[in-house]
């Protein structure tokens, strides 16, 4: 099959240029003809809130695409849909996660789907966690714009079921498939810690982009209660802050345990990734908000068990007490009791339910649902 794909992937950074990545490599490994259409420039820096849009150091430096897609600059329109058209592709599929990007999404679906060709939303979000100016209004009409609708997760598609109204779009109840590329065994467990510093230390990890919806803050107040049932215990942030950064280590102060919590204020590039996730006895996601969470299957690539707050599909990708914990409330003191409880699991008992886990989560099988439909 002939698929063009049109979104971020490398030299951008994220999950979701990884998800592109990925999906590229599983693709072309199937067989398929395989076209990546990048972004020229994806964000104005004026609304971009981070330090740079861009990996220097990546794993994907082999994954070829065509820079052409600025999506404010309706001049580049043209030029994308013009390679697009000269690749012959039997079916387009668009990276979606933003409102922003959807008039010059809408742009190339109407023109394609008048030669005829077949066009799908990877659909990475749809209920956004920043407001977005008609955000709702953009997202339905895209949705209703295209062929196929591929979700990954439950919330995500159920989202989607409530936005698309129109018979003729076919909405697919997917899943994230796990980020394994992380793991390049350069590093155990007793090595990685070492490196950190850490050694003889219960590490709890957060991992990612930190915003509001991420409930970082929170993490770091039920740090102070999780400290009174593990004095060993040890909170490494490790991502770049997206928001107030005086916000973050005013409340690392106020808990008197700078020692014990490292905020590590920047993006880890993906040769990084592993050192964080070996050195690590849990990771916790904390999120106020969530859909599906490519943090969470890096951690499972790893054999990584995790403790999660009862939101969005996060719960969905648990195995309660098997790979992790999911604590009852969004309070301080319910997390602290989730993580309290994941210690007391058996270590080599979530190891193996993770192991199990991990082969109903592979890119072939993900591949294998986008496309069966078609």
């Amino acid at each position: 099959m002939r698929i063009v794909i049109i979104g971020p992937v490398y030299p951008y950074r994220g999950g979701i240029a990884y998800f592109s990545n990925c999906l590229y490599r599983e693709l072309v490994d199937n067989n398929h003809k395989v076209k990546l259409i990048n972004f020229h420039r994806q964000y104005p820096a004026i609304i971009f809130p981070g330090k740079s849009q861009i990996e220097q150091d990546s794993i994907f430096t082999d994954v070829p695409s065509k820079r052409v897609l600025t999506p404010y600059n309706p001049f580049t329109f043209k030029e994308t849909l013009q390679e697009v058209l000269e690749f012959q592709p039997e079916i387009v599929c668009f990276s979606f996660f933003l409102p922003y990007f959807v008039p010059s999404y809408l742009f190339l679906i109407k023109r394609l789907r008048r030669k005829n060709i077949k066009t799908m939303i990877l659909a990475h979000n749809i209920d956004f966690h920043e407001r977005w100016f008609m955000g709702k209004q953009l997202t339905k009409r895209l949705l209703n714009s295209s062929n196929f609708i591929m979700t990954l997760s439950k919330s995500v598609y159920e989202d989607a079921l409530n936005l698309s109204k129109s018979p003729e779009v076919q909405v697919i109840q997917g899943f994230h498939p796990l980020y394994d590329f992380h793991n390049q065994n350069r590093y155990t467990k007793e090595s990685a810690k070492e490196k950190l510093g850490l050694q003889n230390r219960k590490v709890i990890l957060f991992f990612g982009y930190i915003k509001p919806y991420k409930g970082v803050d929170l993490l770091i107040k039920s740090f102070s209660l999780i400290k009174e049932k593990i004095p060993d215990a040890f909170l490494l942030i490790a991502g770049e802050i997206y928001g107030n950064k005086r916000y973050y280590k005013e409340l690392i102060k106020q808990t008197g345990m700078d020692e014990d919590i490292n905020l590590k204020d920047e993006y880890i590039g993906s040769e990084e990734v592993e050192l964080y996730y070996k050195g690590a006895d849990v990771l916790v996601l904390p999120y106020l908000q969530a859909t599906q969470s490519g943090v969470l299957q890096t951690a499972y690539a790893m054999d990584l068990g995790v403790v999660v707050t009862p939101v969005g599909s996060l719960p969905d990708m648990v195995i309660p007490d098997k790979t992790g914990v999911i604590a009852e409330s969004l309070s301080e003191n319910d997390l602290m009791k989730a993580v309290i409880h994941y210690f007391s699991l058996d270590k080599d008992g979530v190891k193996q339910n993770i192991k199990n886990y991990r082969a109903n989560y592979s890119w072939d099988k993900f591949v294998e649902l986008m496309l069966e439909s078609l």
